[in-house]
Formats: structure tokens, sequence, C-alpha cells
């Protein structure tokens, strides 16, 4: 049997573990775009620039997302490789080798990533004009907000989410 048909096959079989790991995923990329989005914003940017308090606030609050973002990934993939521990316990008896059954999970995480970024940063980017609609509310300020697509916001949220994933490999490979 080839790797790429095992693969398959356990996604396929695996796919109710996969629910909470995948939507807390979509969840953290959704959250962290729209911030990132918010803080890229013209508006916004108009407003906190004039004030080094803003801007200080956001990249704290960018950092602040970041970490809590990393515990709840990581808490979410730790929860996905103890409920899968017998399966990769079965390829170990089975003669499957370590370094092959870390492949295997480095693809499907790889797959859940790449998918659930794409939908968090779609998600994220309808719901970030909104969050700009909240900010501006908060801070008492009758400006227009339009939906943005904010590049820079892009590329960060991408960068991120690879360094996260490049971390949950790390923890899967050293689980198994």
């Amino acid at each position: 049997m080839k790797l790429s048909t095992l693969v398959i096959r356990s996604m396929r079989k695996n796919m109710k573990h996969y629910y909470l790991y995948f939507f807390a995923l979509i969840f953290s990329a959704a959250l962290y775009f729209s911030f990132v989005t918010l803080q890229h914003n013209e508006a916004v940017v108009k407003l906190t620039h004039s004030s080094m308090k803003g801007e200080a606030g956001f990249k704290v609050g960018s950092i602040l997302l970041v970490i809590i973002v990393f515990f709840f990934v990581f808490y979410a993939n730790q929860l996905f490789l103890k409920r899968r521990s017998k399966e990769i316990g079965l390829y170990q008896m089975i003669g499957i080798p370590k370094p092959t059954i870390s492949y295997m999970l480095t693809i499907e995480n790889m797959v859940l990533w790449i998918g659930a970024t794409a939908i968090g940063i779609l998600v994220g980017f309808f719901f970030s004009r909104f969050f700009a609609l909240i900010f501006l509310k908060v801070i008492n300020t009758k400006r227009e907000v339009t939906l943005d697509f904010s590049t820079a916001a892009l590329f960060q949220t991408i960068l991120v989410f690879a360094l996260l994933l490049a971390i949950v490999l790390l923890q899967t490979m050293w689980v198994v």
C-alpha cells in the first residue's frame, strides 16, 4: 500500500477527530487576520498614527494574540494527538517506522493547516470590517470604513501560521 493511500484513508477515517482541530485553526486564522487587517486599515492607521499609544497598542495586541493563538492551537493539537494515540500505536505495532508515521501525520497536518488558514483568511476578511466598525465605535469616531484587502496582513498571517505549523509539526514528531 502506498503512503498517499494510507494518508487518504486515515484522513477519511478520522474526519470526526478533525472537526475540533480544523475549526480551532479556522477560528484562530480568522481572528488573527481580522486583527492584523484592522491594524493595516487606512481609517484606523490615520487615527492611531497621531497617537503613539494606539500604534504601540496594536503591536502589543498582535504579539499577545500570537501567544494566545499559539497556546490554543498547541492544546488543540495535543488533544488531536491524544485521540489518535491508539492509531499511532497500531501503526507502530504493524511495523511502520516512526519516521514514516511522522511523515504521514505531517502530510495530514499540512493539508489541514493550508485549508484552515485559507478559509480562516476568507472569514477574517469578511469580519475585519465588522471589527473595524466596533473599534471606531469604541473610540467614538465617525469615519467611513471600507472593506479593503491588506496584502501586508495576508503575508503576516501566512508567516505566523507557517511558524505555528512548524512548531506543531515538531510537537507531533516528538509525540510519535
